[in-house]
């Protein structure tokens, strides 16, 4: 019993300690957001995201984002004391990403830039990860920096790596977020279950037929033997 309560008292010590470190990271990002939205570089959206042009594209023709698309970025995302969680800087060609894959405050941020544009984002908890940490990299309800250029929206691909970004990209027209590939899966998995249950209930029909066919021959010679009785 005694360890029991000992494994109780530790249990809630954690969980109390938790929540206060939740709390402290939570006001810590409101009061970070707050400043930050004073500085007259930085612009502050409806939604509570903020942003500040570091260069602006210099091309007429750059294309802005729609939401199903596919978008190749440079990023490095930090938490508001500067410490570093994330980044593709080392990578020469970036990442790609679906727009409506990432996270909220990547969504709109994306919405708004053109190809060519490199902002720094900062980013309400509500539109990261919320009350969710991340590993132990990202606390919950963590405010997040992200240095964000946008170099190309829809790039051309070749070979296999054309075929791996058509899959990624969504379906158009579609009544919730459906890439080309989890639809490809979807109808894979429909087929099969109709093929499955025609199969079954075509299996149980021809089980019924055999059965009825066995037992009428085996009713009728019945029928004789009794008769053969009778006349003896």
């Amino acid at each position: 019993k005694m360890i029991a309560l000992r494994v109780l008292v530790i249990s809630l010590l954690c969980l109390a300690a938790s929540c206060l470190g939740d709390e402290a990271t939570k006001e810590a990002s409101i009061e970070f957001l707050l400043e930050n939205s004073e500085k007259d570089d930085v612009i502050v959206l409806d939604s509570g995201l903020q942003y500040k042009v570091l260069s602006s594209s210099a091309d007429p023709n750059a294309k802005t984002p729609a939401k199903g698309s596919l978008c190749r970025v440079h990023y490095r995302g930090s938490l508001i004391d500067g410490h570093e969680f994330d980044s593709n800087l080392d990578k020469e060609d970036g990442s790609i990403v679906s727009v409506s894959k990432v996270m909220k405050g990547w969504q709109e941020a994306l919405s708004l830039m053109q190809e060519g544009d490199k902002w720094q984002v900062f980013i309400p908890a509500d539109l990261a990860y919320g009350d969710k940490a991340v590993g132990e990299t990202i606390p919950a309800d963590s405010a997040l920096v992200f240095e964000l250029h946008l170099t190309e929206v829809d790039p051309e691909f070749e070979g296999w790596e054309k075929v791996k970004m058509f899959f990624m990209k969504e379906i158009p027209g579609a009544p919730f977020n459906l890439t080309v590939w989890q639809g490809t899966l979807l109808i894979c998995y429909l087929g099969l279950r109709i093929y499955l249950k025609n199969y079954m209930s075509g299996g149980a029909a021809a089980t019924k037929s055999a059965s009825t066919a066995t037992a009428v021959p085996a009713a009728k010679k019945g029928g004789k033997a009794k008769e053969s009785k009778k006349k003896k």
